[in-house]
């Protein structure tokens, strides 16, 4: 073979190749939307006139125009993350907080409940206190006014005794000092009556006295007499001695029941006071647990607000960089086109007006 042929058989075949190359790449790019639309401008403005200089003003344009919608896409994605990370961090630190005040709320309440717990015992406590305080003292003094009737009552049985017993022995002196039986029958009957008649605790020490005036009006002697005389001072004075006991034991009673009522007295205010300071306490920590529970209630309120803001807040942001990703990736691809489509206009212009018409 001829060497020059074999040499435009080369270029014939480079020429072909390059051309084969160039229309698969333009048929790449009219596969996209923005490919074709591009290719119809270029196949316009090569109707109106078949000039490149407008054609590659127009692309450096639209090329100039996606860069800086790049720039506009760059500095938004950069806005929008520094947002996110501010709104992300402070929704996580506001859901964080609140969920510690959760557990502080609910570990106050716990413990104002069992607090108040304690508190309702204690007041059952003292009430039953004061109310078995108040009885006793009800009951004890109901006890020491009967005990002090009955002390009056048998105080007077040994006075009106002791009453009988002087006269008995007024009347005996009288014998003695030579006044007859008859003489004093009548006054003698009444005290007889009363001896006899006497049911006092110490009716017993009356018997030897009472056999004794009852034989004095027929063994009427100086021996019966001095007999009846002694009987009535040993009685009397056993019964003198009775009487001061009695006394001693009632004054002795009455002040250990004064210096127990005083002191029931005193446990009875104390256990009132004590009721109410434990009613205000009740009080004050109801209050409390009424507040607790209204911000425990406004917290969790809180929490799950935060929560929906946190998610609301990642999605907008997981969708802001979806979208930058996809303007970005649209603009290379856009820009890799027009690059493409700049170098044909440059160097391939023939192929590039051929695939067109």
């Amino acid at each position: 073979m001829n060497k020059s042929l074999f040499v435009v058989l080369i270029i014939l075949a480079v020429a072909f190749a390059t051309k084969r190359e160039t229309n698969v790449a333009l048929a790449e790019m009219r596969r996209s939307a923005f490919g074709a639309t591009i290719l119809s401008t270029i196949q316009l403005n090569l109707a109106a006139m078949y000039d490149v200089t407008p054609i590659t003003t127009l692309v450096d344009s639209i090329l100039q125009s996606l860069q800086e919608s790049q720039a506009a896409a760059d500095y938004r994605n950069s806005t929008n993350q520094v947002r996110c990370d501010q709104n992300i961090e402070q929704f996580s630190r506001q859901i964080k907080d609140t969920q510690n005040n959760i557990q502080n709320l609910q570990s106050q309440i716990n413990s104002n409940q069992d607090s108040l717990q304690r508190d309702n015992y204690a007041l059952q406590q003292a009430s039953e206190d004061y109310d078995n305080t108040d009885i006793s003292i009800d009951k004890g003094t109901i006890d020491r006014e009967d005990a002090h009737e009955r002390w009056e009552y048998s105080d007077k049985e040994i006075a009106d005794a002791l009453n009988a017993l002087d006269e008995a022995t007024r009347l005996i002196q009288h014998m003695v000092h030579g006044v007859s039986f008859a003489q004093i029958k009548s006054r003698y009957d009444k005290v007889f009556e009363k001896i006899t008649t006497n049911k006092s605790k110490h009716s017993t020490l009356f018997k030897p006295l009472i056999i004794a005036l009852s034989q004095l009006s027929s063994q009427l002697n100086n021996d019966s007499i001095q007999k009846i005389l002694n009987l009535l001072q040993n009685l009397r004075q056993a019964l003198t001695d009775a009487q001061a006991e009695g006394r001693i034991a009632e004054e002795t009673a009455q002040n250990l029941w004064q210096k127990l009522l005083e002191q029931l007295q005193s446990n009875k205010q104390k256990y009132d006071a004590e009721k109410q300071r434990l009613r205000d306490q009740i009080i004050f920590v109801n209050s409390q647990l009424n507040q607790q529970k209204n911000s425990l209630e406004n917290n969790n309120n809180s929490l799950e607000n935060f929560i929906i803001q946190l998610q609301d807040e990642q999605t907008l942001c997981q969708k802001q960089s979806i979208d930058y990703e996809d303007e970005t990736k649209e603009n290379q691809k856009e820009t890799t086109i027009l690059l493409e489509l700049k170098e044909h206009l440059n160097e391939k212009f023939s192929q590039l007006v051929e695939f067109i018409q």
